[in-house]
């Protein structure tokens, strides 16, 4: 049989099965009612394609453009097309990659990525980074190898060694496994892990670099280098911003919450606030009235907050083994389960007391006690009042 037979008898059987899937008659009262319900609107998936090439075809890249093909097909890892299809090793890791489209053959593989991590399966010696693979991680240390060297229908995805229809995940959403997720997008954990790991469950990760994303998300495009072997590594997938109580700063997906006024800056919260110059003029400790200081003192000297200067402290810890040494430090530790008693600096057992200590005061360990008086209490003769 031609392709050109084999693609027209191929499109009537799919125009037939979506008459049976769609009637024209009019539905009963009670369907129409409900199809008026409001209803998730179904994620953005790569367009499917009626085409394919017949197994038994032999493709003439000259004249024909490639095809999947019309069943599924599976070659060995060898770095050889070995069907004449144009596809060399789909899905394998024996192809090199710096980005993940170098895996999926303009669009036409869309269940193929390309592995920053090692690549490691069973029964196999390690792949290092930067090699295709199947674009699913999870479940971990499951038999992701099968789908090396196979070839799915048109909008069938490779899972686990089977061609099947793609989930319908959205980008991010939790997925315990690839057909969770659409043929685009791989269930990889957030915490990604090779080895021993108890991941069951991970997001869809939603690749774009050939197709469109969700309209709340953008497609992000971010690289990073693999320190071992020096190799920059691409990918672009759909992110989704966070904005939420922010008025500027990054939205985490390469954008930004929005810019401020003139006269104000992004603090870290990404909030507007009011230009704060910092005043440490003549100053080296202490605040610079702008949230953040004019520098620190070393252990031998403290901040004198009035004048904003480092000044001469001998620590005050004649005997005494710890609690504070009246200059910002420490004179010491007391072992694991032993407090300090801060009044006297020594390490002991005590037994706080604050009875008859309405009003607060010291607990004689060292603490406070915390004030239970519910009326005025004396500043001077520190007992309760009505």
């Amino acid at each position: 049989m031609r392709v050109g037979e084999h693609r027209l008898i191929t499109l009537l059987a799919l125009s037939l099965l979506w008459l049976g899937c769609n009637p024209t008659s009019t539905p009963p009262a009670e369907d129409a009612a409900a199809s008026e319900t409001p209803t998730t609107p179904a994620p953005l998936s790569p367009p499917i394609t009626s085409e394919c090439r017949p197994v038994d075809h032999v493709w003439d890249p000259a004249t024909e453009p490639m095809l999947l093909p019309c069943e599924p097909t599976t070659e060995p890892c060898d770095n050889i097309d070995n069907d004449d299809d144009g596809f060399t090793d789909p899905h394998c890791p024996t192809r090199t990659c710096t980005s993940d489209s170098d895996c999926t053959y303009n669009g036409l593989l869309p269940d193929a990525d390309c592995n920053f991590h090692p690549t490691i399966h069973e029964g196999h010696e390690p792949y290092p980074p930067g090699v295709c693979n199947q674009i699913d991680a999870l479940p971990i240390k499951a038999d992701h190898d099968l789908c090396w060297g196979k070839l799915c229908p048109p909008a069938l995805k490779c899972v686990l060694g089977e061609c099947i229809p793609p989930g319908t995940g959205l980008p991010n959403t939790d997925c315990t496994s690839g057909a969770d997720c659409p043929l685009n997008a791989g269930c990889i954990p957030a915490e990604f892990e090779t080895g021993e790991g108890d991941v069951t469950t991970g997001r869809c990760v939603w690749f774009c670099h050939e197709f469109s994303c969700t309209p709340d998300t953008v497609c992000f495009y971010r690289e990073n280098l693999n320190e071992d072997t020096g190799v920059m590594h691409s990918s672009e997938q759909c992110c989704t911003p966070i904005c939420a109580g922010k008025d500027c700063g990054t939205d985490g997906c390469g954008g930004t919450c929005g810019d401020c006024a003139a006269e104000e800056s992004c603090n870290d919260n990404g909030v507007c606030a009011p230009e704060c110059t910092p005043h440490c003029r003549g100053k080296t400790c202490g605040s610079d009235q702008c949230g953040g200081t004019c520098g620190s003192c070393d252990d031998a000297s403290a901040c004198n907050l009035e004048t904003g200067n480092c000044e001469s402290c001998p620590p005050q810890c004649e005997g005494m083994v710890c609690g504070p040494d009246a200059c910002g430090g420490s004179c010491g530790t007391c072992e694991p389960g032993i407090p300090c008693n801060n009044d006297t600096g020594q390490c002991s057992r005590c037994t706080p007391d604050c009875s008859n200590k309405p009003c607060g005061g010291s607990n004689g360990c060292g603490g406070p006690c915390p004030i239970t008086c519910k009326g005025t209490c004396d500043p001077i003769t520190g007992e309760c009042g009505d």
